[in-house]
């Protein structure tokens, strides 16, 4: 999304990036990691095809596209987190948000906490509170959901335990659940964030 390309988003422990070119050749790792690709159920792609997906995930109008930097690995003296330039070592992982339809105000989260090391430290639930706030306070968001593949216990449990997610759908075929976070009214939605 070219409107959100220039922001950072910063939580207690993470601090979310725009994708940028400087990103592709570790995303590109990761992805290639079998077990990554059966949890979020992709397929590995060429470098090439990484570059042409970057670009598109840029410039489509209807995603969010962040990489989550750890801040314990972040060099902050500046005052300012250097996220310019070379690749970066302390990348952490992946979170797209896409907005699937902009009358109803919903999006779709997807998360991935790529670096083994990281996982199971709280970061999955800062990131999808950061990225619910962002998404509800100034996109507007009134229904955030989430598909998971059945056998992907670790989101399930984040989602559904830790963020109260509900299930409202299961595609047999794909052997994955829908759960949902929604609020009639707004107020709602602020409420459910700040809590």
């Amino acid at each position: 999304m070219k409107k959100n390309y220039e922001i950072c988003l910063s939580g207690s422990n993470i601090l979310l990036v725009p994708y940028r070119t400087e990103h592709l050749t570790n995303y590109h790792k990761w992805m290639q990691d079998p077990s990554l690709l059966d949890a979020t159920a992709s397929e590995p792609l060429t470098m090439e095809e990484e570059v042409d997906m970057q670009i598109s995930w840029r410039d489509d109008e209807r995603k969010c596209t962040f990489i989550i930097l750890a801040r314990d690995l972040l060099d902050c003296s500046s005052g300012e987190p250097d996220t310019e330039g070379e690749e970066q070592p302390y990348n952490t992982g992946n979170k797209q948000s896409t907005t699937c339809t902009e009358q109803l105000s919903q999006a779709e989260l997807d998360i991935m906490i790529a670096e083994s090391s990281h996982r199971h430290k709280g970061l999955g639930v800062e990131l999808a509170l950061t990225m619910m706030h962002y998404g509800a306070f100034h996109l507007h968001i009134r229904r955030f959901f989430v598909k998971i593949k059945n056998t992907n216990n670790a989101s399930l449990k984040l989602f559904r335990e830790k963020l109260g997610f509900v299930q409202c759908a299961y595609a047999e075929c794909f052997g994955e659940y829908e759960l949902e976070c929604k609020c009639e009214r707004w107020e709602e939605m602020v409420k459910l964030i700040e809590d």
